[in-house]
């Protein structure tokens, strides 16, 4: 589903954080599309934290690069919970 919220990834490079910005394009149960301020290389794994429409906190979730093309990357949701899976079920069937 279209998705138009800020998202702050952080990566882990030779023993550093970096802080990447960008705005996401589209949210699935398994990832979501990014446009990213910079390019990440597909297969870098990322914290990714947003906040969802109608959300007070923010969510972190552990993705990795399967996708890019210049500057937009597709991200893959890594270990997510039963329970945070049911609220991005709820979260993209409210929005339908």
């Amino acid at each position: 589903m279209p998705l138009d919220v800020r998202v702050k990834a952080i990566i882990l490079q030779d023993e550093r954080k970096t802080v990447v910005h960008g705005r996401s394009i589209q949210l699935s149960l398994g990832g979501m599309g990014v446009t990213m301020t910079r390019e990440i290389p597909k297969g870098t794994v990322a914290t990714l934290i947003f906040k969802l429409p109608g959300d007070e906190d923010e969510r972190t979730f552990e993705a990795e690069v399967r996708y890019r093309n210049g500057f937009r990357c597709g991200f893959e949701f890594l270990r997510i919970s039963a329970q945070t899976r049911q609220q991005l079920l709820r979260f993209c069937m409210q929005a339908l």
